[in-house]
């Protein structure tokens, strides 16, 4: 209750507005957002994302009984940081309009969606550190350093393929800490050096490289996102042959990710008939949907 209220006390803040003698910008696009994805822009979809592999950790684990208090930090932590990524290459690539997908809807609802994020994150700090546990920010320590790293990339190498790695490695780490805080005997080092960990990074960050390849529709694209085929599927050629010599609990697991590396596979090919919102639309969905049939139908 207490976690409700401070977040009925910051959010009316979020949309007061103060008077001002300055001219209000308005987008010419910010509505023209179809409703269908509206979710997407909001980041409500990377929350399934989450939760749906969250879930499937916890299946593979055999963490029977996992409380909704993590899981519901993992959710919330996971889109704050998307949210941020999103208003920061709104703020630093305000030049190229193919850095972030429709910049125009975050740049027209900026000072709210700070509020939002500032109230959502305090809110998961009390939670996390008086509902769930201060042991838990122990586990998130490793993926909070990837993306802090992530974060630093730009400024000092300027290697997108760098960056897109540690922060795909950074949401699986966090994925996999629900699960394995629950767990009694788990080093905190599987949560980034866990094999099908690994190979989830890898499917997080073939996937960031395709909504790159979206954004890039139609422009000169370098080679690494001409070769997402053949990377993804190595992938699923490599989750079928690990399922097959992995411990059993793990099986399962690595299907789930074949079926996601399929997944985008089939967008990958269809792409070119398709617009680019209808991509963004469904991106995240299709890793999400594999989870969740893993986690309700695994025996």
């Amino acid at each position: 209750m207490q976690c409700v209220s401070i977040l009925m006390t910051i959010l009316p803040l979020a949309f007061h507005r103060t008077k001002s003698h300055h001219v209000i910008v308005v987008h010419p696009f910010e509505n023209n957002a179809p409703w269908w994805i509206r979710p997407q822009l909001w980041g409500l979809d990377i929350m399934l994302v989450a939760l749906a592999w969250g879930l499937a950790y916890s299946k593979m684990l055999w963490i029977i009984g996992l409380p909704g208090e993590p899981l519901f930090l993992l959710c919330v932590c996971v889109w704050g940081f998307v949210l941020i990524m999103r208003m920061l290459k709104v703020i630093i690539y305000k030049s190229d309009p193919h850095a972030c997908w429709r910049p125009e809807f975050y740049q027209a609802r900026f000072i709210p969606l700070a509020y939002l994020i500032i109230a959502a994150l305090l809110a998961a700090l009390w939670l996390g550190l008086y509902q769930v546990g201060i042991g838990l920010l122990t586990f998130c320590s490793i993926p909070a350093l990837c993306t802090a790293l992530a974060l630093m990339v730009p400024y000092l190498w300027k290697n997108r393929i760098l960056q897109t790695a540690l922060i795909a490695l950074s949401f699986a780490g966090a994925c996999s800490a629900p699960a394995w805080y629950y767990s009694i005997t788990a080093p905190i080092a599987n949560i980034i050096l866990f094999p099908p960990t690994l190979c989830f990074a890898a499917l997080v960050m073939l996937h960031l490289l395709s909504r790159h390849a979206w954004l890039q529709q139609g422009q000169e694209q370098n080679r690494i996102v001409g070769l997402l085929p053949v990377f993804l599927l190595a992938l699923l050629l490599a989750c079928l042959i690990l399922a097959n010599i992995m411990p059993p609990y793990e099986r399962c697991f690595y299907y789930t990710i074949a079926i996601g590396a399929a997944c985008l596979q089939v967008l990958d090919r269809y792409r070119h008939r398709m617009t680019t919102d209808q991509l963004f639309a469904i991106g995240w969905l299709s890793l999400a949907l594999p989870a969740l049939s893993a986690f309700l139908f695994q025996n």
